[in-house]
């Protein structure tokens, strides 16, 4: 089959056209890094081995937070990297909580903090606990100034020789009030080790 010449020269200059107005694979990978930035919206400021305090009504701290890396929005939103949080009440009960990544949103006068990443916790001190209560979670969420704290997942709970799986955490520190919580999946079971009476 035999194309005529001038039907061959148009399709090459169409093809000439088309690689022209395609960008060159550098710009490629920069445009879409770009874009990437404008999606997630990288933070405006970012604060090194930074910490954060929250003050309660009567002006004593409610909770603080200290953080390697602290990634400030103009939003008023805050993105933690390794935080170490400690939240305490006037009964001298403290909470000390520590994860991979945490976040604080702001909605009105209502502050929401969200630790997560392999969190540990720490319940400590007060007028009804005698020992330290420890749990490991994926997820803790933190508000009313500290004192109402969940976890919303399944939790791993220990405390001198008693041992207590759960799908779910609800803590009032300022009542110091531990509510565990079952679903389908995961029931509250609780291993109470011997204790030894006669060696």
């Amino acid at each position: 089959m035999n194309l005529p010449l001038s039907v061959i020269l148009v399709g090459a200059l169409l093809i000439s056209l088309a690689l022209l107005l395609l960008p060159a694979p550098g710009e490629q990978v920069r445009q879409s890094s770009t874009e990437a930035r404008t999606v997630t919206g990288g933070p405006d400021l970012t604060i090194m081995d930074a910490s954060v305090r929250a003050f309660g009504e009567d002006g004593a701290v409610s909770w603080s937070l200290r953080s390697p890396r602290i990634a400030y929005h103009l939003d008023g939103r805050l993105a933690f990297t390794a935080p170490n949080m400690l939240m305490q009440n006037d009964l001298g009960a403290n909470l000390r909580a520590s994860a991979g990544l945490g976040t604080l949103e702001e909605a009105g006068e209502q502050e929401t903090i969200i630790l997560y990443s392999q969190v540990r916790a720490q319940l400590e001190g007060g007028e009804q606990l005698s020992d330290q209560v420890k749990f490991n979670t994926e997820r803790l969420i933190i508000r009313d100034q500290g004192r109402q704290v969940k976890a919303p997942g399944s939790v791993h709970i220990r405390s001198h020789a008693i041992d207590t799986r759960a799908a779910e955490l609800d803590l009032n520190l300022q009542k110091q009030i531990l509510l565990l919580a079952s679903s389908s999946e995961e029931h509250v079971t609780t291993r109470i080790e011997p204790m030894v009476i006669f060696e």
